[in-house]
């Protein structure tokens, strides 16, 4: 396509609202809150971990 890996990247990156890739550590958070005790009455849900990219309630 002729288009750098820089390019692509600061793309998506535009698109995300908070204007960045998320870190490991961002999604590792979410994933040990689900399985600590500290998640003892979440039931049947979807997190979605993405800097605000998907628009919807």
């Amino acid at each position: 396509m002729g288009v750098s890996v820089e390019e692509v990247r600061g793309g998506a990156e535009e698109r995300i609202p908070l204007g960045r890739y998320g870190t490991p550590e961002e999604f590792a958070r979410v994933a040990v809150f689900l399985a600590s005790p500290a998640n003892s009455y979440v039931t049947g849900q979807a997190f979605l971990v993405d800097g605000g990219m998907v628009r919807a309630l």
